[in-house]
């Protein structure tokens, strides 16, 4: 099937291409929707919070609140984590990294994914906090 969406960033536009991918098509439809990108944006808001109650309550290691918002950690990145791989099928190739918002999305779900297993990495806290920008991309769409 050819490939209807022809948006990039800033508005750019690309020849459309032919699908190479099963269902490649199906997939980006539904991932274009209107009810997918409320949902994402819904997710990153909630994570946003999350965020924020953890910095303000500061959990001490092992406490309960602590497991809870590491719990919820685990659940957003593999949230994000399917969201991204979802987007990439859906635009694969060149559609997805043309876009500066996708390549942000790749580089702020991998520094997740990465700190979950050093979580003393210098400067990996405000760059996780910068996943909350991620609902601007949404409004794009």
């Amino acid at each position: 099937r050819e490939r209807t969406s022809t948006a990039v960033d800033d508005d750019a536009t690309v020849a459309p291409v032919q699908d190479t991918l099963p269902f490649q098509a199906v997939v980006r439809e539904h991932y274009e929707q209107q009810a997918s990108t409320i949902a994402v944006a819904l997710f990153i808001f909630a994570n946003f919070v999350i965020s924020a109650v953890e910095k303000q309550i500061n959990p001490e290691a092992g406490t309960r609140a602590a497991v809870v918002i590491s719990a919820f950690e685990i659940f957003f990145a593999v949230v994000f984590g399917l969201e991204l791989v979802i987007n990439l099928y859906a635009n694969w190739f060149t559609y997805f990294w043309k876009s500066a918002w996708n390549v942000f999305d790749v580089v702020i779900v991998t520094v997740t994914f990465v700190s979950m297993g050093n979580p003393n990495l210098p400067g990996v806290t405000v760059l996780r906090l910068f996943r909350a920008f991620r609902v601007f991309r949404l409004f794009k769409r």
